[in-house]
């Protein structure tokens, strides 16, 4: 891209000036190529060729948030160029990149600072598009895709030697996933490439529901955030891997061990020591808020913690079921819904929104059943292990 960048800039009568008024234009206008007009008002000067104008865009880094069709068309042109696109799915904020271009690639692990041992998942939009990315589709991954794609699983599966090695993290397997978001497909269709994303966050961040999530972490770093509204699911999505005898969920999320259980006959929770990773979210700390965060084992024990922090001056905040945060009074309380659907929908937003206002985060534990157990898989893991409970008990 730099290249081209450099050759379209040459064919400008005065490419500096030009790129100097555009950059100034993008700096003061917050609704900068929101509209057709305004961005083909510039693109179709004579003395600026389309292309060095998107290069120009490109290369400012100023991080646009953008919805619709022409959100699609921008981001698919930046992926085609080598760059990387924030964009939604029905689980969390992607950051996308063509899953064959290893430069592109790259960028996704610099922009949040993610280690280059943490694989990524390959997103498609049809099964079609498996060709090049899988060295084989088994029988039990033909019957996962029929019952749960499109939506929010990703399976683990021998990967193609097309595969670059960033994407997998030099390993033999590949993570393939088939949102259900329509934003997600219609950019991933528009791409005309598979793409390779992670979550849209800074490294070890709560993941982003929502464009303005991915701003706060990623502004500047990235061009594009397609807008596609909150997140429908609220976690990432079950990793499930099929390279291995028995099916094994190395992450758990919405679609569950029993419902998988039903459509394969038999599946395992991976359990022990990570020293390899093969999926995201095994190996390191992750969805950590920036201030302190610990896991209260039931209502009794977040109380006696909250009265103990609030008394040495700390202002903390309880996050718990809707009827957890009726019980508690003199406490204050942030209600993540009444059934588990809004729990697991609203547990990042609520980390993000606590982490800013308030000293520390007490989290009720939710148990370790169906989809409350794998919100509870990620609330551990924000808390680092920590966890009270009651003196009464």
């Amino acid at each position: 891209m730099q290249e081209q960048y450099a050759k379209n800039l040459k064919k400008c009568a005065d490419g500096r000036k030009i790129r100097a008024k555009i950059y100034t234009y993008a700096k003061k206008s917050k609704d900068f190529l929101r509209t057709r007009a305004r961005r083909e008002s510039f693109s179709t000067k004579k003395q600026l060729p389309r292309s060095a104008f998107w290069a120009i865009i490109i290369e400012s880094m100023e991080t646009m948030i953008m919805s619709g069709d022409e959100a699609i068309a921008l981001g698919a042109k930046i992926v085609g160029e080598g760059g990387i696109v924030a964009f939604p799915t029905e689980t969390v904020y992607g950051l996308g990149a063509d899953a064959f271009n290893a430069a592109a690639v790259q960028k996704i692990y610099r922009a949040k600072g993610r280690p280059s041992d943490n694989p990524l998942i390959v997103h498609i939009s049809r099964e079609s598009q498996l060709d090049g990315l899988v060295a084989e589709v088994t029988p039990a991954a033909k019957a996962a895709m029929a019952a749960f794609m499109p939506g929010p699983i990703t399976l683990i599966l021998p990967k193609s030697s097309a595969v670059p090695d960033i994407v997998s993290a030099g390993l033999s397997t590949v993570g393939i996933r088939m949102p259900s978001h329509p934003i997600a497909r219609k950019f991933i269709d528009a791409c005309k490439t598979p793409i390779a994303a992670p979550s849209a966050n800074a490294s070890k961040h709560v993941s982003p529901t929502s464009a303005a999530h991915v701003f706060a972490d990623l502004q500047g770093r990235i061009p594009l955030i397609i807008d596609g509204g909150e997140c429908e699911v609220g976690i990432e999505s079950t990793i499930l891997d099929l390279s291995v005898p028995v099916p094994t969920i190395l992450r758990p999320g919405a679609i569950t061990a029993e419902m998988i259980a039903e459509v394969l006959g038999g599946v395992q929770t991976f359990e022990g020591k990570v020293m390899v990773a093969k999926a995201p979210g095994m190996k390191y700390t992750h969805y950590a808020p920036k201030c302190g965060a610990i896991v209260a084992a039931d209502a009794d024990a977040a109380r006696e913690e909250y009265l103990k922090r609030a008394a040495d001056g700390e202002s903390w905040v309880v996050l718990a079921r809707d009827k957890d945060c009726a019980a508690l009074d003199g406490v204050r309380t942030l209600p993540l819904g009444g059934d588990d659907a809004q729990v697991c929908r609203n547990v990042y937003a609520a980390l993000r929104y606590a982490e800013t206002r308030f000293d520390g985060i007490l989290f009720v534990d939710l148990g370790d059943k169906g989809v409350c157990g794998s919100v509870m898989n990620r609330v551990n893991k924000s808390a680092g292990g920590r966890k009270v409970f009651s003196s009464k008990k």
